[in-house]
């Protein structure tokens, strides 16, 4: 008995003393030092005097830069206002969490508003917290306090916050800081293409990627060079031509690609065909087509054609409405007149019998041919629909992803211009990004957003009709050969339109055209020298061809949305118009180019690469391009500097440029065009505001309902003086980037 209670008393010195040591282990900052990060004059004066009381050192911040770890570590404790929360970006968010999870400190938040920070699961747990009690959060404590706290109340949240004052321990955070921008680096592997539209990653990270003009063109890794191995013969009118290109799963066994194009002839069909690839050569004597899709080749537009597959060896295939878009009046096109067919979008993405506006999933067969898998949205055989259609009711999908583990869909959706009101309050001109983890209607040209309706226009007696239900909707056209009930409409994931968004503030303002790319996984990537941080594992990462930026969404278990962030925004894109990541790890980007519809300098492909041990000062990565060299950061001076600046920066160079004739007319053609006429301010600065069409054909132009008219005065300016003489004609066929 005494040799048994002497053991027990040796385990439990023992276990004291590994305690002990284990603490004594954990360093301590040699000052409690309180971070003020609250802006609030009152609660300053109160920290103050129970800082004097017990002996703490008080660090004001007002800055709007980064937190970074070096210098939270450095408090013990750190005080805010839910106000202020309200205010830190992603980055400051990241590097909060992680100080909590290193248990070096505590957090004390006043609720003094509510708490408008939204995809943050952790951060709004601070809202439901009890408040005025000790909480405790992965390895840090928090309390929050009710704005009417007392200095006694204060003093304490903060004691408690402090702690042991230990120093943080950063080995203990789960969560996984966001790398560095200087940890990238950017090459551009080849430029001056013939709009690039999407292109593949062969196994020896070779690349093969089409122009819409019929141009198949394969990158070698090894030689560094480009060469033109095939032409397909396309109809390049409209949007048509060359559109897709995917590899088959099994492509290192079977060297076959898959093209979707528009072939030339007077057959109006988008054709799904599948070659041979064999090194460097593409057989076109192995043609094997699977699909042709009817379409009308009379107006534009919306032809779509991404194509993907899934990881269970499905093929995805993005059809555009193919609708006349060009005469809605504001509206959506819904036109039931006789004569006016091409031009009812009912017909097409409301229609449950046409293959257009869409989204396919087909199982393509070893002979060419391909069949029905289970679980589309209609069963082979039934009445009045096809089999192919996944999803439906959309405009134009052009590009989209699969997640190659959960097998979720998502894509972008290039939305409208229209005059139309949201619940919002601002015009339901909205571009989309969506997701389905199953088939189902999507709304269009019904619906649009979080299902906000549209009213139907009736074109003959130009008055507002009724708005469909979205929990119930009928296609009633006559011109409708498919079911006249839908299913249920589902509402977008994201959604945004030219004015700056109050749900998704960060995609910026203007015109826009949405671009979904890869879920990523660095698990997929085994041994890749340059995969990106597991910190995206799980993200999405979507892109914006008309604002030119890349964003990573973090999704939740579901694969819904929680929250964006920028990606490399310290990097340029011109017009990105696919996006794949590499057997290599790296991100490979293909970038369409300034102007549409043309060749274009900047028009290039480039990789990015991810160096995770290098620690070089965060300096912009240089864009080497043609384009780059010659369009270097302008200096705007003169007259009409501000115009200029303006023009420049916008949207504007989306369509236009100064001296060649993109989607829109160069803006010396305008100045020449509106030279010396009365009025001529007054009316484009309107058309700048409120946008329109048929100056200059009968392309919508997009509106800028958030420019003041003494700001589109300026930039009228600046455009009319390109016809003067005296201005100096600029040396480029762009405008300064």
């Amino acid at each position: 008995m005494k040799y048994l209670q002497k053991s027990v008393c040796s385990w439990a010195t023992g276990v004291l003393l590994i305690s002990t040591l284990l603490l004594a282990c954990t360093k301590q900052r040699e000052k409690q030092v309180v971070l003020d990060f609250t802006g609030n004059k009152e609660l300053q004066a109160t920290l103050a005097q129970a800082a004097e009381k017990n002996g703490w050192q008080i660090v004001e911040d007002n800055s709007k830069g980064y937190w970074e770890e070096d210098f939270l570590k450095q408090h013990s404790a750190v005080v805010i206002t839910f106000s202020r929360l309200n205010r830190l970006d992603y980055h400051d968010l990241n590097t909060l969490k992680r100080y909590l999870e290193a248990g070096g400190g505590g957090v004390v938040a006043v609720k003094d508003t509510v708490l408008s920070q939204r995809g943050w699961p952790w951060l709004q747990a601070w809202d439901k917290m009890e408040t005025g009690k000790e909480q405790k959060q992965d390895n840090g404590q928090v309390y929050i306090l009710e704005k009417t706290y007392t200095p006694d109340q204060l003093a304490a949240a903060i004691s408690y916050a402090i702690g042991r004052n230990e120093l943080p321990q950063y080995k203990k955070a789960t969560t996984l800081p966001i790398p560095d921008s200087s940890q990238y680096t950017r090459t551009v592997l080849t430029e001056v293409l013939d709009e690039p539209l999407q292109m593949e990653i062969l196994p020896n990270n070779n690349v093969l990627f089409v122009e819409r003009r019929g141009g198949v063109k394969l990158y070698d890794a090894v030689t560094k060079k480009v060469k033109k191995i095939a032409h397909l013969d396309v109809f390049s009118g409209i949007e048509d031509g060359l559109l897709g290109v995917v590899l088959d799963p099994d492509f290192k066994k079977n060297n076959w690609a898959y093209f979707y194009y528009a072939p030339a002839g007077i057959d109006s069909v988008d054709r799904l065909s599948r070659f041979e690839l064999k090194g460097d050569s593409l057989i076109m004597s192995s043609e094997k087509v699977l699909m042709n899709v009817p379409t009308q080749r009379t107006f534009c537009c919306h032809s779509a054609g991404g194509m993907a597959f899934g990881p269970d060896g499905l093929l995805y295939i993005s059809v555009g409405d193919n609708t006349n878009a060009e005469a809605a009046e504001t509206y959506v096109p819904v036109d039931e007149r006789p004569g006016h067919e091409l031009a009812d979008d009912q017909a097409t993405a409301a229609n449950t019998n046409d293959l257009r506006g869409k989204i396919l999933r087909i199982k393509p067969e070893p002979d060419g041919t391909y069949s029905i898998p289970e679980g589309n949205l209609f069963a082979k055989g039934t009445p009045k629909t096809r089999p192919e259609i996944y999803i439906m009711g959309l405009r134009n999908p052009f590009r989209f992803s699969i997640d190659q583990k959960t097998d979720i869909l998502y894509w972008g959706e290039v939305g409208p211009d229209t005059r139309v009101m949201s619940k919002d309050g601002e015009f339901m001109s909205f571009d989309e990004f969506n997701m389905a983890k199953k088939p189902g209607f999507y709304g269009w040209p019904y619906f649009l957003g979080d299902n906000d309706a549209y009213p139907l226009w009736n074109f003959e007696t130009k008055q507002e009709g009724p708005r469909k239900d979205p929990a119930h909707p009928m296609n009633d056209s006559r011109n409708n050969t498919g079911l006249r009930e839908l299913p249920p409409a589902q509402p977008a994931m994201i959604w945004y339109g030219r004015e700056h968004s109050k749900h998704f503030p960060l995609v910026g303002n203007g015109g826009a055209s949405a671009m979904s790319g890869p879920v990523y996984y660095s698990e997929l990537f085994p041994n890749a020298p340059y995969k990106l941080s597991k910190y995206y594992d799980g993200k999405l990462f979507i892109y914006e061809w008309i604002r030119h930026w890349i964003m990573v969404v973090t999704l939740d278990e579901e694969g819904r949305y929680l929250r964006m962030e920028p990606f490399l925004d310290h990097m340029k894109f011109a017009a990105p118009i696919d996006m794949k990541f590499g057997p290599d790890g790296a991100l490979y980007v293909l970038e369409y180019g300034t102007n549409w519809f043309a060749g274009n300098t900047d028009a290039k492909l480039v990789r990015i690469e991810y160096h995770p041990d290098r620690k070089a000062p965060v300096v912009p990565a240089a864009d080497t391009s043609a384009a780059a060299k010659t369009t270097s950061q302008p200096a705007y001076t003169g007259k009409y500097a501000k115009g200029q600046q303006m023009v420049s920066t916008l949207d504007c160079k989306s369509c236009h440029s100064v001296t060649q004739t993109s989607v829109g007319p160069s803006f010396i053609a305008v100045a020449k065009h509106y030279e010396g006429k009365a009025g001529v301010v007054d009316q484009l600065v309107k058309k700048i505001i409120d946008g329109g069409s048929g100056n200059w054909g009968t392309r919508q132009m997009p509106g800028h309902p958030g420019m003041s008219n003494d700001d589109a005065q300026e930039m009228v300016h600046y455009i009319l003086s390109l016809s003067e003489e005296e201005h100096p004609k600029p040396k480029k066929d762009s405008l300064p980037l």
